[in-house]
């Protein structure tokens, strides 16, 4: 059975969780923190949250890889596009446009698209998944 991703997890659930497992909820600022500012890949990089806890956390919970991203930056309009792959082998794309006096930003949160834009190469995917918060 895989573990629940523990970045998944709002400040208010990983509270929750955190006094699941016995401890104060107050801990869930530390551990949030290292997570999300610090961008922890491992339980054992979260200083300043005690061992005893990260020992729980870890036997508990899991913390995804961040997904690959990749670059294209379209040489005839400037238009940057990000490839993201993540562990499971989705994609989503985000695109930046650039325009005559705006720009603008298409930021994915599927994998995968149910629109079908004829423009949009992430449309011709159809819908696959929702993202997750991570």
């Amino acid at each position: 059975m895989t573990k629940p991703d523990i970045r998944d997890f709002t400040r208010q659930e990983l509270a929750g969780a955190i006094m699941a497992l016995g401890e104060k909820g107050t801990k869930a600022d530390r551990v949030f923190n290292c997570l999300h500012k610090k961008g922890v890949a491992t339980f054992e990089a979260m200083s300043g949250v005690q061992p005893e806890l990260v020992k729980k956390l870890a036997e508990k919970y899991s913390i995804a890889a961040f997904p690959k991203v990749e670059k294209i930056i379209s040489k005839i309009d400037g238009t940057i596009k990000l490839l993201l792959t993540f562990q499971d082998g989705a994609t989503a794309e985000s695109v930046i446009l650039f325009n005559k006096a705006t720009v603008s930003a298409c930021i994915s949160s599927q994998s995968g698209c149910a629109c079908g834009c004829t423009f949009c190469a992430t449309g011709a995917l159809g819908l696959k998944r929702n993202l997750r918060p991570t």
